[in-house]
């Protein structure tokens, strides 16, 4: 009987929390995470990152990258070091347009299913190739699906990298829909929002340009992650314990 009046009592208070603070159910849930992944940056930074995964591709990065500039907006690209050894050129592109790189692994390998060795090539692999690229030592990681588990997590924070997750996800992945991939992103997205999209997908490019004049006629920056958890320096909300 305790434990039920507990937690009807804590029902109770995220709902009033909700009411006061005029946060969806869906931004409340992405404000703290028990673990030690980046979700988001600052609640009172007017600002939002971009994020492209899985690239980049032949036939959609120039065309990413060309919206991009259009509204003056910067983005991150967590590339596959395979993708990156057969189109360095497209992450030279990347990169000197401001943007930031982000590690994806080798093969997109979901790192869970691997051995600590597999997965410190993954990683080391994929660093090595953007290093010959552009010269740097990329210090963002996203896991592929998002899937991690403890001994992942050891190992990446061991070799330096950000665990960068995200707080709005426009499921574009398989979507033939680019008003479904608009509207996923524009109904949700907030300030300091980390927002993962994907690079090798038609409706998200068709979708971009819209989602791009919406949030810049609200107001918003588009920063990279790093840029964005920068203006979040002193903020709780920065990383998630």
């Amino acid at each position: 009987m305790i434990m039920r009046t507990n937690s009807i009592f804590i029902a109770i208070l995220v709902v009033t929390l909700l009411m006061v603070t005029g946060l969806s159910d869906n931004q409340f849930a992405r404000v703290k995470s028990p673990d030690s992944k980046v979700l988001c940056g600052s609640r009172f930074v007017k600002a939002v990152a971009l994020t492209f995964d899985d690239g980049p591709h032949l036939a959609y990065t120039p065309r990413i990258l060309d919206i991009l500039a259009k509204y003056n907006a910067k983005a991150t690209f967590f590339v596959v070091g395979k993708m990156v050894e057969l189109h360095p050129e497209l992450v030279m592109s990347e990169y000197t347009a401001g943007n930031e790189i982000g590690n994806h692994t080798y093969s997109h390998a979901i790192l869970t299913s691997l051995d600590s060795d597999q997965i410190v090539l993954e990683l080391e692999n994929t660093s090595e190739a953007i290093r010959k690229v552009t010269g740097k030592t990329v210090h963002l990681f996203r896991p592929p699906s998002g899937r991690i588990d403890s001994n992942v997590e050891k190992i990446v924070l061991k070799k330096g990298y950000l665990i960068t997750m995200w707080s709005v996800f426009s499921r574009d992945f398989g979507s033939n829909s680019a008003e479904e991939v608009k509207h996923n992103v524009l109904d949700y997205a907030y300030n300091g929002d980390i927002i993962l999209m994907h690079s090798g997908v038609e409706a998200t490019i068709t979708a971009l340009p819209d989602i791009l004049k919406t949030l810049k006629s609200q107001g918003y920056q588009f920063l990279t992650v790093s840029e964005l958890l920068n203006e979040s320096a002193f903020s709780e909300e920065v990383v998630m314990k």
